[in-house]
Formats: structure tokens, C-alpha cells, sequence
């Protein structure tokens, strides 16, 4: 199903506290358990050194607010933040610290996703009910076009670039199970990229240099969730990159150079994910970049 619907208000918010601020490395949300010294129950935004394990964090995150899922494009800082009540996209200028209010609409929104031209952006809008649709909003035109079906879970949009998209859509074949897509932009059509029986795929991410997809497949039960990678679009050549006992692969992010993926890993679905392993999609080895304290909870976009 697709559809326009009228746009989000804009609303500027003071500079953020700190000013500017720069991005290199891994973009990272984190929330510390509240039983830990320096307790923080909010998700804040951080840039980890994959060398090190470093994290810096950006100032527009405060003790005030959860803010999450974080992506650079285009020069600019995308993000969702409660600090209006619920979650909504928002918008960081890393040179002044200026934070703009992309979206005001009800329940929440996560997940952003920004077309290299920075014209779009796209996406998770919860539609009620623990269901979600993917929503891409145009900045210039300030309108709204939904894709999915009422009722189910559809998420993780992923600009390819600025005329194609990847997204999960769900119950293809009536199963609840969640597949890859194609959003074509030009003719708004959708297409299917991989469907398999009984599994529920999401993060569709395809590498910079275009050739390239990573993806999260689990079971209808999550009782596992491995990463895959494939060639793009043909899906040949899939290889198991990170499927084994005790690793939950949550979230996953390409290196600029599409030679590595960021994964962010727990020990079972419903646990925080506080591991942040490295893995070579040449090789298939992996090391281990960030160990997080028990029940610090982590999440990854981009890596710049």
C-alpha cells in the first residue's frame, strides 16, 4: 500500500549544549544499565574509534533525553529523540550544534534513513498495536508516502541511493515471516529482492561501493539471528558471515571502504546488545571492538 499524506512540522530547538561537534568512526547509540556508577537509563549518542574502542560523546545527547539511531548524510546528523514527549526525527548541524525537529507525529518514529541527495528521508513509523510502517518524507515538499500493509511489521528502510531503497516488508507468503524489498522512487513500484519461508530477515544494508548486502535472518521464533551478506541486487553468493551458538546479531553497519561490517551482538533476542564485533566480509574473521558492561544495550547505523 502506498500513499501521501500532508507533511511534519519543523521546529528549531536551541543549539545543542557544546556547539559543534565532528563524526568519524562508528555512530553509536548506547544505554548504560541503571545499577552501574555513572547510571544513565537514556540511549546517547557516541562516535566509537573501531581501533580502539574509544567513545566520544557527541553533545547533542544530554541526560535529558533518549536519543537513538543515528546517521550522517549530506553533512548533517539524523537521529530520533523523545525530547518532545515521544520519539521523532530530528536533525543536527555538526557545525553550529543547531538541532532541527524533522517530524511531529503520534506514537514514535526510529530508524532514519537519508537519500544521498538529502532531499529524503525514510523511516520506521509505529502505526499502533506493536506494528510498524515504513514512512519516507520529502523535506522539500514537506508530504509523506507510507509503504507496507496496515497490521504488520514493516521496517528498516535503507537508501541504496537517490532512486532505490531496501526495506522489510512482512507476511508475504502469509506466515508472519519478513522479507528484503525494492522501493523503486521513479515509478513508485515495489519489488521482491529475497523471500525465504519461515524466516524473518531485517537491517537490510548495502555496501557503499554498491556490489554488496548485509542482512539479519532469525527464525520465526528468534531463537537464532545470523548475518548474511549476498551479492546486490542477484542475491547470489550468499555466505554465512556470523551464525553461531550464543551470538544474536541485532545491528549492522559497512566500514566507508565495504570491506568490513559493524555487528552488534547479545546472547539471545530480548537482551541487550553490548558486544560490538568487527567482522571481515573477505576473510569472514572477526574481532571484537567494543565489550560492553552487563546490560549496557547498543545500537549502529552508519559508520563514517
Amino acid at each position: 500500500m502506498l500513499f501521501w499524506t500532508a507533511g511534519c512540522r519543523k521546529a528549531t530547538e536551541p543549539p545543542a549544549e557544546g556547539g559543534g561537534f565532528s563524526v568519524s568512526g562508528i555512530l553509536v547509540a548506547l544505554k548504560k544499565p541503571a545499577s552501574t556508577m555513572d547510571s544513565d537509563t537514556t540511549w546517547n549518542i557516541y562516535t566509537l574509534d573501531p581501533a580502539t574502542g574509544n567513545m566520544t560523546l557527541l553533545p547533542v545527547s544530554t541526560s535529558s533525553y533518549s536519543e537513538t539511531t543515528p546517521v550522517f548524510e549530506n553533512g548533517y546528523l539524523y537521529f530520533a529523540s523523545d525530547r518532545d514527549g515521544d520519539m521523532d526525527i530530528y536533525r543536527a548541524d555538526p557545525q553550529t550544534g543547531e538541532v532541527v525537529q524533522i517530524t511531529d507525529l503520534p506514537l514514535s518514529q526510529s530508524g532514519p534513513t537519508v537519500a544521498p541527495s538529502g532531499n529524503l528521508i525514510a523511516f520506521n513509523s509505529e502505526e499502533g498495536y506493536g506494528t510498524w510502517d515504513v514512512v519516507i518524507y520529502d523535506l522539500q515538499n514537506q508530504t509523506m508516502k507510507t509503504l507496507g500493509t496496515p497490521g504488520r511489521m514493516d521496517i528498516d528502510p535503507f537508501f541504496v541511493n537517490d532512486t532505490l531503497m531496501v526495506l522489510v516488508l512482512q507476511d508475504y507468503d502469509g506466515y508472519y515471516s519478513q522479507d528484503l524489498w525494492l522501493y523503486y522512487l521513479r515509478n513508485d513500484s515495489l519489488a521482491i529482492l529475497d523471500h525465504t519461508p519461515d524466516n524473518q530477515n531485517a537491517r537490510p544494508r548495502v555496501s557503499p561501493d554498491g556490489t554488496r548486502i548485509a542482512f539479519v535472518e532469525s527464525d520465526l521464533y528468534l531463537t537464532y539471528s545470523y548475518l548474511y551478506v549476498a551479492d546486490f541486487p542477484s542475491m547470489s553468493g550468499r555466505t554465512l558471515l556470523l551464525g553461531e551458538s550464543g551470538v544474536f546479531v541485532k545491528h549492522i553497519t559497512w566500514s566507508p571502504d565495504s570491506r568490513y561490517i559493524a555487528a552488534v551482538v547479545s546472547s539471545g533476542y530480548g537482551n541487550p546488545g553490548n558486544t560490538l564485533y568487527i567482522v571481515d566480509v573477505r576473510t569472514g574473521s572477526y574481532t571484537i571492538a567494543y565489550q560492553g558492561s552487563p546490560g549496557e544495550d547498543m545500537v549502529v547505523k552508519d559508520w563514517e
